[in-house]
Formats: structure tokens, C-alpha cells, sequence
């Protein structure tokens, strides 16, 4: 199963512009060139979204006119970057990723399931994942723009699963692996802090250690500054974009609409995204309401807790966009054993029917500005977390039935 949705994944997706990979080979490009200005973009206030100044020129020499979005990744993958370039070409890159992260995809649905340990055959569990990551916005936009979100939310499912496995050792330097792409997946470790799992813990602490050693070792600390500084940045803002789906932006737009400031989309003015610098005491409190989502669910013994952990991250956090969102979509199959076949059926349906293609046309039609998309997807998987904690709520009631 996971075979042919490559294949047809392959068969979809090729040729198409890619911005998500292209930057980071763009990173690559100008880190090999000794440009180390033109790595990371320089916002000062709020995040914009904007690519670098050389880069856009740089693409249209070569003829290239899709959209283009900035590096945000740690310095040691643009490094690395740039001596793959000097091997093979972006499009043989792209067919490469093209072919993996279908495979990835599946995996991660496969890996879901063990943890979960549910009671669905893993054969319907899988064909049930592949069939809302491949026919929803959760998984096309992530396919067409070859997004290393990918791989981060397999890394982060397939550390959960070896800890879960009896495997801390490997756990742990997975998770440290993940975190060493996207900061984020330092949530999930905190947890098994908070459990006293100690050693998946001391495993992420000393391999995540090495990583960023090497990675300041390999590209210096000036590269770093900008890293870190680009990662604040973003902290302090309130980003709007049709497919962001977080607390931050809905709160910006539903009481702040007029600071708002309209960013045009690099290549085309005609089309952007809305930002605005979030006060300090609104950046505490986001950093509050992610550490609180972690500590209640270290408390959850439930193996439930972690996609309600993925949900959780994903509306706090000022940027997370519809494909964060994988790791927990992973584990939606499960609310068929959690409420039913026929209630999970709807359920699913309700949730994940406005991203299918059918349903983002439909209303796009009655809609021509979709204002309502990023309330819908964070009302969506705030529901979809819900859900889930009705299967823990359900567990605890078996246990206790009086």
C-alpha cells in the first residue's frame, strides 16, 4: 500500500516548483559561495516570511518565477547542502525527496499504530491514513512542496515508538535528531523528563549535544546568531496566512485586525500574508500555554498523550502550518476503535472533509478571500485533539467502571 501511494505520489507531484526544498538548497547555494548574509533572512520586528535579498534575483536569472520562501533551518543543514549540490542537481534532489516522503508518510501511519496498539487491523489503519494525508491539504501541500516536515514528524513517531518498544537509547537520539531540524520535538523529550524516563532523555541531551556542536564547528557561530535570532523573531510574532492553523494568528484577527501589516508575497504583490509583533507579556504567555500542554500531558499515561501533545504544539506555537499537523493526523485512524466505527467515521469526516479537495473547492467557491480556512483548520485540530481525549477519558471509564 505504501508502494503504490509513492508511485502515485511520484506521479502527481513531479515537476512541481518545490519553494519549501528550494530553500534549502538556496541556503546551500549561497553557504557555498561564502554569501553567509544570504543563509537567513533578516526580519528584525516580525517574522515576514520574505527570502533573503540575493535570492530572488538569483532565480530569475535562471528563469524561475514560482514562489520562494526563506531557510529557517539550523546552519549544519545548509552546510551539508552545499556539498550536495556540488553533487547533484535540484531536480535530481527533488525526484529523490519525491520518492521518500510518500514512503516516510506511510511509515509514520504504520508507527502510529504500534504505539497506539489498537484493536484495527493494521491494514485498514494504514489505508485510512494514507487516505486523509493524500487527499487532504494536511498531506498535499506537504507532498507538493516537498516539505522536510515530513521526515521530522516520522523522526518524532519512530522515537515515541522505540521508547515505547523498549528501545530508550535509540529513542532518544532519534528525538535528538528531530530536534536538530525543527527546535520543536524538544517538547516531546521534556515529557519523558517529566515521566522519569531517564535515559531516552540523557540519550537526546548528549546526541543533541553533539549535533550542535558539530553544527557550530562545521558553520560557525555568526551563522548561528542569525539562526537564533530568525527563531526569536518568529517567536514574536503573530503570523497570518491562510494555511497557518494557531492560536496566535486567529487571536490577531479576530481582535487586532487593524495591526495586521499586509506582507507581499516576493515575485507577486498582488498576493501576501498578514504579520504583527506580539507584545512580551503575549510572547509569556505562549511559552506558558506550550509548557502547560506538556506538564498535563506527561500526566496522561495514556499513549493518547502524545498526538494530544502534537495538537497541543502545534495551536500554541506562532507558526505552524496545516502540515505540522502530521504527527497527530498519523493517529487519527484510531478514532474508530476510540468512538466507534460509525461515530469515528463521522467524526473524521467532519473534521477532515473541508481540507479534502472536494470540500477546500466547494467553499473556496462561496469564499473567493477564504478567510474561513485557518479558523476552520485551528477549530479542526483543536477538535481532533479533543477526540482524542475522549479515547483517554474512554480508557480511564473501562478501568473504573463505577
Amino acid at each position: 500500500m505504501i508502494a503504490v501511494s509513492a508511485l502515485w505520489s511520484l506521479f502527481r507531484y513531479r515537476g512541481t516548483s518545490s519553494p519549501d526544498l528550494m530553500a534549502t538548497w538556496l541556503a546551500g547555494h549561497f553557504y557555498g559561495l561564502g554569501q553567509f548574509d544570504q543563509v537567513y533572512p533578516s526580519d528584525l520586528s516580525f517574522y515576514t516570511m520574505n527570502a533573503p535579498s540575493g535570492w530572488w534575483p538569483y532565480l530569475q536569472s535562471l528563469g524561475y518565477s514560482d514562489s520562494v520562501f526563506p531557510f529557517i533551518y539550523p546552519p549544519i543543514w545548509a552546510a551539508m547542502m552545499a556539498q550536495i549540490a556540488r553533487l547533484i542537481s535540484f531536480d535530481q534532489l527533488q525526484f529523490a525527496v519525491q520518492i521518500v516522503n510518500p514512503v516516510l508518510l506511510g511509515l509514520t501511519i504504520v508507527l502510529a499504530a504500534r504505539i497506539i496498539r489498537t484493536r484495527i487491523p493494521a491494514w485498514a489503519f494504514l489505508a485510512i491514513g494514507l487516505a486523509i494525508l493524500h487527499f487532504t491539504l494536511f498531506g498535499i501541500a506537504a507532498l507538493a512542496e516537498d516539505q522536510p516536515q515530513i521526515l521530522v514528524s516520522f523522526l518524532i513517531i519512530l522515537g515515541i515508538e522505540r521508547q515505547v518498544s523498549g528501545r530508550p537509547w535509540q529513542a532518544g537520539a532519534v528525538m535528538a535528531l528531530a530536534a536538530a531540524i525543527k527546535l520543536y520535538p524538544l517538547f516531546f523529550a521534556l515529557i519523558w523528563v517529566l515521566r522519569r524516563q531517564y535515559k531516552p532523555a540523557l540519550v537526546f541531551v548528549l546526541v543533541g549535544g553533539i549535533l550542535a556542536a558539530t553544527s557550530v564547528a562545521v558553520a560557525g557561530w555568526p551563522l548561528h546568531q542569525a539562526f537564533l535570532n530568525e527563531v526569536r523573531v518568529i517567536g514574536a510574532t503573530a503570523f497570518s496566512n491562510k494555511f497557518v492553523f494557531s492560536i496566535d494568528p486567529m487571536i490577531a484577527r479576530i481582535f487586532m485586525p487593524d495591526q495586521l501589516t499586509f506582507i507581499p508575497a516576493t515575485g507577486d504583490v498582488r498576493i501576501g500574508w498578514e504579520g504583527m509583533e506580539k507584545t512580551a507579556l503575549w510572547r509569556w504567555a505562549s511559552l506558558a500555554a506550550l509548557l502547560i500542554s506538556v506538564f498535563a500531558c506527561a500526566r496522561i499515561r495514556s499513549p493518547m498523550a502524545w498526538p494530544i501533545l502534537a495538537v497541543l504544539i502545534g495551536l500554541f506555537s506562532p507558526l505552524s502550518w496545516g502540515y505540522h499537523y502530521i504527527t497527530a493526523v498519523a493517529f487519527a485512524p484510531a478514532l474508530l476503535s476510540i468512538l466507534g466505527h460509525r461515530a469515528g467515521i463521522l467524526v473524521l469526516l467532519a473534521i477532515f472533509m473541508p481540507f479534502s479537495e472536494a470540500g477546500y473547492g466547494l467553499v473556496s467557491a462561496l469564499s473567493s478571500d477564504e478567510p474561513w480556512l485557518p479558523t476552520v483548520g485551528t477549530i479542526a485540530m483543536a477538535a481532533l485533539g479533543l477526540a482524542f481525549g475522549a479515547g483517554v477519558l474512554a480508557a480511564k471509564g473501562k478501568k473504573h467502571p463505577n
